[in-house]
């Protein structure tokens, strides 16, 4: 739980940054009109069958091995993914050649709720899980083959799941049986299989499906395929919701009980004197309200996949349910087919670039939504005429902005803070603005809104000052947001004074109609720079980056919202974060990772017709930075990992000696070394020596399995243990550095 109060105070935390960074980037759109969603097509399955989820993968044995080509050289696993698939299947079915099995068909999986026909309540009896295998030859699939029990009075077979794999040898102590899998013939083309406690069901929905009067992919449940992607996920929120969104909540609200009784109690692991307890709580009502927005107001979501050799290609579209607030959140705006004229300010080396067309139905939508879930959060510590003004003040930013802002985030490399933000936002009404970040800022002063991130263990201080500085012409206002933590000794408080401790810079200037915004870092030098860029006309050209993800995604530059991130160089921010967070275990730190990185995964969102449609590229060369990334992460945390393991011997060894001392009166002598620790010396009787001093019969290593070099100064009342590091040889620095007891 202490986890979770982390992310809690990070989040909020964050959101009053972005918060404040939203206050100037907030824009109006033009009328908006619906527009046309992507195409999918979908399926109905029998009369009466309603449909949880359901995966396909089209042409099966040429998807893998396309996702196969995408991953070679990037996957740890050696084997390919088509090859495991293959074993696998080939383990399940008993057959190593998959006789009768149709590898070049269409997989399927679902999960259907049957027919509410057994007068019971619980929606896990009416629940069904199988797959769909498509078969070339179904007596050669299950007929012909031993392992299977032959069909009885309803066409359903049985098989014993060997729990080895075909041809490989198995453990003559280990029961060859594993599960038991029904599997029986549903048409032509597929064969259903399943687990053998749903025996019930599958009976049943095999007489609903040839009741069925639909034809071909119809009669399957779920999406068929979103158009172009051979991969394929769709979930029915609505369905699931109304099953199982009754019990969900019943879970909620006893966890929630639980966690106040052993919150009251004190005995909340992790608990902290930072943390309001009704704070938590109030996250957790947040919580709670936002999957009850999305079980009453998502109809459906639809995953694709399409590999190809050098990227993969993700699509994600979520669908309201028509008429709800999400719904109407969702439309179109007018100017979605025109390029976002500010892309041209994103930057290559950023760890994330984005670009926004707002419109202004979604923006108002969201804006009121979200100062919802904060007041549900806050309780009482914010009164509900504040939350007002916070919603007002969000639609007189939309009313007084352009249709669109552009920015980038950097890792921040001179260590002022963890990132810095530059961004550009068009501004239509410069006076209105300028009264909406004054009213704002007098808003964030007030005692509701102080209290709330006080209760979160945050005491948080604001200034801005007009015309700070002319810059050729251009008055530069500035702000100042200081963060810190009410108990800078817990470790909340730890993780705070790492992220936000030194506050951040915010600086601000409107030229030709443009706002341009640094945030974090020199923001005196980005700010100009920025200002320059906008008196010299603006960018001449995209950066290389934005280019290459345009390639990809060659729609991105109408979409919404346009983003690229890059995870190697978020890893650095992340390394900043580590130490403070107290994530980095016990004397270790998280190393820098320097690993150049030239491409992104890059994401487009489009929004209408009550849909969202995100477009994610994830190139083959980005998914190898991040491989080596890890890789040389790993690597160095073992580095650390092994000078603790030496350190923490030593300082074993260490004591042994003094114990030592304490029964002979002496330290060992140089010639007697160590092993004096394990071995009584020659006189040992003589000296009421009672080793040995350590455990086991051996002396212990470094780890890099060298012996440990033990120096007594000329005066015997001195001694040191030395670990010559990795090399084992004296000198060296980094890992070959000597570690030395004294130190």
């Amino acid at each position: 739980m202490s986890d979770s109060k982390h992310t809690v105070k990070a989040i909020a935390a964050g959101m009053l940054i972005i918060g404040l960074a939203i206050g100037l980037s907030c824009s109006k759109s033009p009328e908006s009109k619906p527009s046309t969603p992507p195409e999918s097509k979908s399926s109905t399955p029998p009369a009466s069958v309603e449909t949880l989820f359901a995966v396909q993968v089209d042409n099966f044995d040429f998807t893998l091995s396309q996702m196969d080509q995408f991953l070679a050289g990037v996957s740890p696993i050696p084997m390919g993914l088509q090859m495991v698939v293959r074993m696998q299947l080939a383990g399940v079915l008993g057959s190593p050649e998959l006789a009768g099995l149709n590898m070049g068909g269409k997989f399927r999986a679902f999960g259907v709720l049957l027919p509410d026909d057994s007068g019971s309540t619980e929606p896990a009896s009416r629940t069904l899980i199988a797959g769909l295998l498509p078969f070339s030859d179904y007596t050669k699939l299950v007929a012909q083959n031993p392992k299977f029990s032959k069909p009885d009075g309803n066409g359903i077979s049985e098989l014993t799941v060997s729990l080895g794999m075909p041809g490989m040898p198995t453990d003559p102590n280990v029961a060859p049986s594993g599960p038991v899998i029904l599997i029986t013939k549903l048409d032509d083309a597929y064969a259903l299989i399943t687990s053998k406690g749903q025996y019930d069901k599958v009976v049943r929905y095999k007489k609903l499906f040839s009741a069925s009067k639909s034809k071909g992919d119809a009669r399957y449940p779920g999406v068929v395929t979103e158009s172009g992607y051979p991969i394929s996920i769709y979930g029915d929120v609505q369905t699931a919701s109304k099953a199982f969104g009754p019990l969900v909540t019943e879970k909620i609200n006893e966890f929630k009980a639980t966690f106040e009784q052993m919150g009251a109690a004190g005995q909340m692991p992790g608990q902290s004197a930072m943390m309001d307890q009704k704070m938590v709580s109030g996250a957790m009502n947040m919580y709670a309200a936002l999957l009850e927005t999305i079980m009453k107001e998502v109809k459906s979501f639809t995953l694709g996949v399409k590999p190809s050799p050098d990227v993969l290609f993700i699509k994600e579209t979520v669908s309201a349910v028509p008429g709800t607030e999400t719904a109407q959140m969702l439309v179109a705006d007018a100017a979605a087919n025109k390029e976002n004229e500010l892309m041209g300010y994103l930057k290559d080396g950023s760890a994330m670039n984005f670009a926004m067309k707002m419109n202004k139905p979604f923006w108002e939508k969201l804006t009121v939504m979200s100062m919802d879930l904060v007041g549900t959060m806050a309780g009482q510590n914010v009164s509900a005429d504040d939350i007002a003004k916070m919603k007002a003040l969000m639609n007189d930013a939309m009313d007084s902005m352009g249709g669109s802002l552009a920015g980038a985030l950097s890792v921040d490399g001179d260590g002022k803070s963890l990132f810095d933000i530059d961004y550009i936002v068009a501004v239509k009404d410069q006076a209105k603005f300028n009264k909406m970040l004054d009213d704002s800022f007098e808003l964030l002063k007030t005692t509701s809104i102080l209290d709330l991130y006080k209760g979160l263990g945050i005491e948080t201080d604001y200034t801005m000052t007009r015309n700070t500085e002319n810059y050729k012409g251009v008055s530069i206002d500035s702000a100042k947001l200081v963060m810190k933590p009410t108990d800078p000794n817990s470790p909340i408080g730890q993780m705070i004074d790492t992220m936000y401790g030194g506050g951040f810079d915010y600086r601000w200037g409107i030229v030709d109609g443009l706002c341009t915004i640094a945030i974090g870092g020199d923001v005196d030098s980005s700010v100009h720079e920025l200002i320059d860029l906008v008196k010299a006309g603006g960018p001449k050209e995209i950066c290389s980056e934005v280019k290459d993800a345009l390639k990809m995604l060659p729609d991105a530059g109408k979409a919404d919202i346009f983003v690229t991130y890059n995870y190697v160089r978020l890893l650095n921010m992340i390394g900043k974060m580590m130490p403070g967070m107290g994530m980095g275990g016990a004397g270790m730190t998280m190393p820098q990772i320097n690993v150049p990185s030239k491409s992104n995964i890059n994401i487009a969102g489009k929004i209408g017709n009550g849909n969202l449609v995100v477009d994610i590229a994830v190139p083959k060369q980005h998914l190898a930075e991040l491989v080596t990334a890890f890789m040389m992460l790993q690597q160095q945390m073992q580095k650390q990992e092994s000078v603790i393991r030496t350190k923490t011997t030593m300082a074993t060894l260490e004591s042994a000696v003094k114990r030592f001392r304490l029964d002979t009166g002496r330290y060992p002598t140089e010639e007697e070394g160590l092993t004096a620790l394990i071995e009584p010396p020659a006189n040992a009787e003589k000296e009421k020596w009672n080793g040995p001093y350590i455990d086991g019969s051996f002396m212990p290593k470094d780890a890099w399995n060298n012996d440990f070099v033990y120096k007594l100064d000329p005066a015997g009342d001195k001694f040191t243990i030395i670990s010559y590091g990795s090399d084992g040889k004296e000198g060296g620095d980094d890992l070959n550095k000597d570690l030395l007891s004294t130190d």
